[in-house]
């Protein structure tokens, strides 16, 4: 397996190799699968999906050529959402929306509406459904309608220019009490890692025009947080972690109360669940069938109870990977 710092380097390199990437393209074996499929991210630029036991693997869409790094599924309406981070400097990410066989590529936010988009979710507040996701070097945590329209920033973590501690990456929502939580994840490997929550209702007002004085940090010191999921049958919060070992390159979790999005109240204790996977990023969890799924930058795609025992390697060998959903 090559060296962390190798994997980094290699995947500066992917984003340089992306800026001369072949325009999109579906591919015509992939199909709106019946059963339970994993859909995930090639950095390097492809939609790929997989089933649970890692047969049949098929690629959606390829020739993406800005950093492809967050995706959700909407299965019944028959659509993928994804982003695609841009260049950092040039504020130029994307929103995108595909249907599930790769046809019908539309871009729902750019023209420097985003700087740099990292996970996506959707979720229904009040019954309005949106697309959410984090801003990297925007420090933002953002929305807009499903079609691309109203985009809003929920909460801004910083202004000017980007500092990486204030640099959001993953997004959750507990759409029943209005709560919404995203990583704040620090410089590499420098324990400055956090991760936040805030009532949606209460101070969406506040949040979007000042720095998080207004939000409530969950976690701190932690190595270098990403992606998040929320499940809010056992109230409880997972996130991928990239930073040093022995608690980064990690899969983790923790118990939540609700409570009103401005107090910390902590059920449980932060637990990792899968250490020492490398560069770890996307997380998705299979509620009905108690596992998750998780992707690294070096290729893997793992599945596991949710409690991270049995772990399987079910795909191996791949480019860098980024975000994943499990779609029933």
């Amino acid at each position: 397996m090559p060296s962390l710092r190798s994997i980094r380097l290699g995947f500066v390199s992917a984003l340089a190799v992306l800026q001369t990437a072949v325009v999109a393209a579906p591919v015509s074996s992939a199909t709106s699968a019946a059963g339970p499929r994993i859909y995930f991210l090639d950095i390097l630029g492809s939609i790929l999906s997989v089933n649970p036991d890692g047969s049949d693997l098929q690629t959606v869409l390829n020739g993406l050529k800005s950093g492809p790094d967050g995706i959700v599924v909407d299965k019944a309406n028959n659509h993928i959402y994804f982003s695609q981070m841009g260049n950092t400097i040039q504020a130029n990410g994307l929103i995108q929306r595909v249907n599930m066989d790769g046809t019908g590529l539309i871009t729902l936010v750019g023209d420097g509406k985003t700087h740099t988009p990292k996970q996506v979710t959707l979720a229904s507040i009040d019954g309005v459904r949106k697309i959410y996701w984090g801003d990297r070097e925007g420090m933002a945590v953002m929305r807009a309608n499903l079609d691309g329209t109203d985009v809003e920033t929920l909460v801004r973590t910083g202004t000017g220019r980007p500092d990486p501690i204030k640099e959001v990456v993953g997004v959750a929502v507990d759409e029943k009490n209005k709560i919404i939580y995203w990583t704040q994840k620090g410089n590499s490997d420098a324990g400055q890692g956090t991760l936040h929550r805030t009532n949606l209702a209460a101070n969406i007002g506040v949040l979007a025009t000042t720095e998080s004085s207004a939000a409530t940090q969950v976690m701190t010191a932690l190595p270098e947080p990403i992606d998040l999921k929320y499940m809010p049958e056992t109230e409880t919060l997972y996130w991928t972690d990239r930073g040093n070992l022995p608690t980064g390159n990690s899969v983790n979790d923790m118990t939540i109360a609700a409570g009103n999005g401005t107090s910390r109240i902590v059920m449980g204790e932060k637990r990792t669940l899968i250490p020492d996977i490398g560069e770890a990023i996307g997380i998705a969890i299979d509620s009905a069938g108690k596992r998750m799924y998780s992707t690294s930058l070096d290729g893997m795609l793992y599945s596991s109870n949710l409690d991270g025992s049995d772990l399987k390697t079910i795909k191996s060998g791949l480019g860098p990977l980024t975000g994943v959903d499990f779609v029933p």
